[in-house]
């Protein structure tokens, strides 16, 4: 979200899929200071980010994610959400919790960023939202 809203929201986790077992995590972690606080959850004293490994593979709602975006740093490679997936990962919250502030957040990346509505829509009826998708385009094509 931070990087799709140009630092407008950030939150207050960050969350990384891993090909790797969670001990060979656990080892990375602590060895940049990091410990394990439960389950796929560590923390760092002193920092108020919470860093979790969810468990793969990766998906938004039921469907699969096939393709990331990459940003790199240096000679290292980060691969992301596109910012039309990261839409329908904040839709997800809004879809199956009712969370409007994820609403928002949707708005918010799809007013900053180039996105694929018709994909959002496609994956959207795939969810058994429709309806909820219509909320959205509608709110987005008033504050666009």
């Amino acid at each position: 979200m931070s990087i799709y809203s140009d630092d407008r929201y950030q939150s207050a986790d960050l969350d990384f899929i891993t090909m790797s077992r969670m001990d060979a995590v656990e080892e990375a972690m602590r060895e940049i200071g990091f410990t394990r606080s439960s389950g796929r959850y560590f923390t760092q004293p002193g920092m108020d980010m919470l860093v979790e490994f969810p468990p793969g593979p990766l998906s938004i709602g039921d469907a699969p994610v096939t393709s990331t975006s990459e940003i790199r740093v240096g000679n290292r490679v980060l691969r992301l959400l596109t910012p039309t997936q990261c839409i329908m990962d904040r839709l997800a919250s809004y879809y199956h919790w009712e969370d409007e502030q994820a609403l928002e957040q949707a708005l918010l990346v799809a007013c900053i960023n180039e996105v694929d509505l018709e994909e959002i829509q496609a994956w959207s009826i795939n969810e058994r939202n429709a309806d909820r998708c219509d909320v959205f385009l509608a709110r987005l094509s008033t504050i666009r």
